[in-house]
């Protein structure tokens, strides 16, 4: 429908039975949803920050990162990994 759809959650980590984190799932209702978000979006992209001292860049992974993240896609032309701002202005200009 030649829309853009931005849709921002947090992430809740799934444990197994010892405490250690499975995968991280997004954190909004339904068991279904937070599941299966990858079959709705035609793109879905994990941010994140990196810290040095008092210097932080805000960073976005595109590609998955088996087993934690596993339904990170993209179908513009970006690199795996970057830094918002190195990319903002070529993200859109392919919206």
């Amino acid at each position: 429908l030649d829309r853009t759809v931005i849709f921002l959650a947090h992430e809740a980590a799934d444990t197994d039975g010892s405490g250690a984190v499975r995968e991280y799932v997004l954190n909004f209702g339904g068991r279904k949803l937070n599941r299966s978000y990858g079959l709705y979006f035609t793109d879905v992209w994990r941010a994140f920050t990196k810290i040095s001292g008092t210097d932080v860049k805000y960073c976005v992974r595109t590609v998955p990162e088996p087993p934690l993240y596993q339904d990170m896609k993209c179908s513009l032309a970006l690199p795996s990994v970057f830094v918002w701002d190195d990319e903002r202005a070529k993200i859109f200009s392919q919206l």
